[in-house]
């Protein structure tokens, strides 16, 4: 009624009807309407049919749900979904369906942000001459880095945001930081970014956020960073970022 598919503790009954065709949740609503008048007027006769006979039903019923094609393929998958998949077999077997689920779950969010962080580089800008935007084809005055982050912007890379500063053996005048392929920004992210602004004002370095989509800088406003950083060096492209360097430089003219 309410968009719901209602399910039993037993799996195998909401994917056995699934196989059978169902669509929308009144297939759930008529199971449980059929079995209660099953248990009610035959019950009588549902005792009368032989143990082996179901075991035989459920025999086939858990061979359809094992879907052993999906399994093949999935062991050819990466390494990472071929461990969630063995896992998950183990303790529905050694423990419960439950548990497995939940287990099974938490290892593919585990799995999956490893991925992640492995996904994201924080790096210096390289001049990739088939990028119109690549620093191959700006003119970046001395004093000035330029790095760039690809990917989501998230906890598990935030660390890696700060320790750039390690890899600077003096530091710049100005340092930009290009955001063009980060899609998404979290909270350990915008912390990342306010730590990172910290730092530099202390080596009298200005931060320069190049690249900024307005869903990630809505965040960045929201969390009032835009405030300390500067909304004038906050810009959604490099050659505005470059006006604005030579701007601190000194250097309006160009």
């Amino acid at each position: 009624m309410f968009g719901g598919l209602p399910a039993t503790g037993a799996i195998a009954r909401t994917a056995t009807n699934i196989k059978a065709g169902a669509r929308t949740p009144v297939a759930g609503m008529m199971h449980a309407v059929w079995l209660f008048v099953f248990m009610l007027l035959l019950a009588p006769l549902i005792v009368k049919v032989p143990l082996a006979a179901l075991a035989a039903i459920l025999m086939v019923v858990a061979w359809n749900m094992s879907e052993i094609k999906h399994v093949k393929e999935i062991m050819n998958a990466p390494k990472s979904d071929r461990i969630v998949l063995l896992l998950t077999f183990a303790l529905t077997v050694l423990v419960d369906l439950n548990f497995a689920i939940q287990a099974g779950i938490a290892l593919a969010s585990i799995l999956f942000i490893d991925q992640m962080m492995k996904s994201t580089q924080i790096r210096a800008v390289e001049t990739e001459e088939d990028d119109p935007d690549s620093i191959a084809h700006k003119t970046i005055p001395s004093g000035v880095e330029v790095y760039e982050i690809q990917g989501p912007l998230f906890f598990g890379v935030a660390e890696k945001l700060v320790d750039t500063l390690m890899l600077f053996d003096k530091p710049p005048k100005i340092f930009i930081l290009r955001m063009r392929y980060v899609p998404l920004i979290d909270a350990a992210g915008l912390h990342a970014l306010e730590i990172l602004h910290e730092r530099l004002s202390h080596t009298q370095t200005h931060l320069i956020l190049s690249g900024v989509n307005p869903q990630v800088r809505r965040f960045v406003t929201a969390a009032h960073i835009d405030q300390k950083i500067g909304q004038e060096n906050i810009v959604d492209h490099i050659d505005k970022a470059i006006v604005r360097v030579h701007a601190l430089l000194g250097d309006p003219s160009q």
